[in-house]
């Protein structure tokens, strides 16, 4: 005979199975025939052939930037895969909490206010209660370490002779001298937009402990435009040995990739318990698994798995001042350990509230990480949640960087639906 509780585990991983069956139909649907004829990683890799820039020569010198050149491209390529496929995501905290009043013998709500925007709050959604969510994310990434994406520049250096092109006894065998001090100054131009579609779910398997998934379908499209330069130095005898024309031998200075892709991000896996409740603070632990199940390749997924355990505090103020108004501060730390690269492991925290009613609740907060590299990120979201229908909540809320380090957009735009039942 089945327990109580093991019938509840026994629906919602039915129920949960079912849902996912249903989420991959729909992106049998949703995907179109945009997959990029080359991974999306190899776009900028690829330019001007995939290997390198080759010059024409006067004589019967080969302008050897090729090697160069192409180690410069890859390097810029490498630099930005890293940040590449590492989305946002929304809250796992339902709109709605619940709890059981043995008086009255039923569930009655605890809403004071409808939640967070990324962060967790303590309480949970209550035993047998599911929060069903619906996320559109929109966002173009625009900076890279503070330099612009459409006005990215990488210098390529020539190729050293060796033995040395001039005198045996006066350069050092490899060093650059003459027309090997000439450099090519390879600007490069980059539109990424992003689309994320993402259904989550949160079911209360008891009065303390939630569980919830995250389901992204992510769509992205990149275009990619170069245009090289020949930097002639001052100190090169022979300033028209290297030269830049196409009826010369020479890559065409312009080149250009596009591609897109569409298909499942990175899933993520959730769990939280609250271990302390009082009329002061409430206290929860919890704990987010992100299986790296996206196309790294193709910027769909990050391409690591990572787990992370973290605290969660939160207090509600009611009726402020006499106000209809409450008031929840909340907290969240914890550390990230990426499974696949320690070194991208980070501390993460956010800090912030979520203040209204149970109609309308504004939130705002400061999300930040700290990882083994020692680099720093923040950026600040703010956001509204309208209970529009019964148990049903719009939201729309925002982020924007707060400092340079890696890959950002300017602002992150996110649009969503969700219903508690």
């Amino acid at each position: 005979m089945r327990t109580r509780a093991s019938f509840r585990i026994h629906s919602f991983a039915s129920r949960t199975k079912n849902l996912l069956l249903s989420l991959a139909v729909l992106l049998f649907f949703f995907r179109e025939a945009s997959e990029a004829a080359v991974p999306l990683s190899e776009l900028i890799s690829g330019l001007y052939g995939g290997n390198g820039i080759t010059l024409g020569a006067a004589t019967r010198h080969d302008a050897h930037f090729t090697r160069e050149s192409g180690d410069a491209l890859n390097q810029l390529n490498d630099r930005l895969g890293t940040d590449f496929g590492v989305f946002p995501f929304n809250s796992s905290a339902g709109n709605f909490s619940f709890a059981f009043d043995a008086d009255l013998g039923t569930f009655v709500s605890t809403t004071d206010t409808l939640g967070p925007i990324f962060a967790e709050r303590a309480p949970t959604v209550g035993r047998g209660k599911w929060n069903v969510s619906f996320y559109a994310t929109f966002f173009d990434y625009d900076e890279f370490n503070g330099q612009n994406l459409h006005d990215l520049h990488v210098e390529a250096l020539h190729q050293p002779d060796e033995p040395p092109q001039f005198d045996p006894d006066g350069p050092i065998r490899g060093k650059r001298s003459g027309f090997e001090l000439d450099t090519l100054d390879i600007n490069v131009d980059i539109d990424a937009s992003v689309r994320i579609f993402s259904p989550a779910v949160t079911f209360g398997l008891t009065d303390k402990l939630d569980v919830s998934v995250f389901f992204p379908i992510v769509d992205v499209d990149m275009d990619v435009r170069s245009y090289y330069r020949l930097n002639i130095s001052p100190l090169n005898p022979t300033p028209d040995i290297h030269l830049t024309n196409v009826v010369d031998g020479a890559e065409a200075p312009a080149d250009r990739a596009s591609g897109s892709a569409t298909g499942i991000g990175d899933i993520v896996l959730g769990a939280k318990y609250q271990f302390y409740k009082s009329g002061t603070l409430d206290l929860a632990g919890a704990f987010l698994a992100q299986l790296a199940n996206g196309d790294k390749d193709n910027f769909l997924g990050s391409g690591d798995n990572t787990l992370r355990p973290f605290l969660v505090a939160s207090r509600t103020f009611r009726a402020l001042g006499g106000s209809p108004l409450n008031l929840t501060p909340h907290v969240n730390m914890g550390y990230e350990f990426n499974v696949d690269n320690f070194d991208r492991s980070a501390f993460e925290y956010i800090v912030g509230f979520d203040a209204g009613t149970r109609r309308v609740t504004l939130a705002s907060e400061l999300l930040g990480s700290h990882n083994q590299e020692g680099e720093d990120r923040f950026d600040a979201a703010v956001g509204v949640k309208w209970n529009v229908y019964k148990r049903l909540v719009l939201l729309g809320n925002v982020i924007f960087p707060l400092n340079d380090t890696g890959l950002r957009s300017d602002l992150i735009t996110t649009l969503g639906v969700g219903m508690s039942f």
